[in-house]
């Protein structure tokens, strides 16, 4: 899923393409759907673009549509709309939410490996382990060093898509905030670690709490169950023993009235009892 997705950040495939691939990988359904939303952003952003080509370039300026170029070539981005107002604006930001987007893939894809590792070393289930790591998570993003090293590495993305749609070479810074964001969310990751740890024992003893009162309510509707079950069979007993009492008295009181036993025995059964009528 995150080689998908680097592929379309750095272009080589399309948001088309990757769309279709992380639906036929399996991706969670929060992930498909925001990565659609970005693609519907890069689309009418990249047409709104095109829009504004003539018009520079009769202004004697030089533009490329930056951005996705495999995307840039499909009927989503050529065609078929016209440009929404105020996405010029846009156009500039597309690469940051492009970028953003990246990063947070790339954080899911960490998340759902540290929730895998830690339900290994702890033995939680899936839903407490990632309670756990949620918690974690969101005391490591409040650690100062973290989040100087967010912001910062917000405002250079920040001002790298402003010097890029001004044409400007901006590789090597690029190459840098690339270098500090990975350093930056491997910190952040690390201290996620070290905090769940410290918060798995207290939510083990919930989950084990939580199983256990499971396991009671499943064995008392199971108790329910039996003695329901029971109750029906005593019924019936009861009923059939009533049955054949009254069978019994029909018997005699026909053998009284002197009637053969062989036919008394049938007369008497309650199925044939109405259908016969001694006198």
């Amino acid at each position: 899923m995150t080689t998908v997705i680097e592929q379309t950040t750095k272009g080589l495939i399309s948001y088309d393409t990757a769309y279709r691939k992380l639906i036929e990988l399996k991706a969670p359904t929060d992930v498909i759907e925001d990565f659609k939303k970005q693609k519907d952003i890069y689309d009418e952003t990249a047409k709104s673009a095109l829009k504004l080509e003539p018009a520079a370039k009769a202004a004697g300026i030089g533009i490329q549509l930056a951005g996705n170029q495999a995307q840039n070539a499909t009927p989503s981005v050529i065609g078929m709309k016209d440009a929404t107002k105020d996405l010029g604006d846009t156009a500039i930001i597309t690469g940051q939410k492009l970028s953003a987007f990246s990063t947070s893939m790339k954080e899911l894809t960490v998340k759902y490996q540290n929730i895998l590792a830690l339900r290994k070393q702890t033995g939680l289930n899936d839903t407490y382990a990632t309670k756990v790591l949620e918690e974690a998570d969101r005391v490591a993003t409040q650690e100062e060093s973290i989040k100087k090293s967010t912001d910062a590495i917000s405002k250079a993305r920040e001002a790298i898509n402003k010097a890029k749609a001004a044409g400007k070479n901006v590789s090597i810074q690029e190459a840098a905030v690339n270098r500090a964001e990975v350093e930056t969310l491997r910190k952040k990751n690390d201290l996620a670690k070290s905090y769940a740890i410290q918060l798995a024992p207290q939510a083990k003893l919930a989950q084990e709490a939580q199983d256990a009162n499971s396991a009671y309510t499943k064995d008392l509707k199971k108790q329910q169950s039996e003695a329901e079950r029971l109750a029906k069979a005593n019924a019936k007993i009861v009923d059939k023993y009533e049955a054949q009492e009254e069978t019994a008295v029909r018997l005699n009181d026909y053998l009284k009235q002197g009637v053969s036993y062989s036919v008394a025995k049938i007369a008497s059964e309650d199925k044939y009892n109405k259908a016969f009528v001694l006198s």
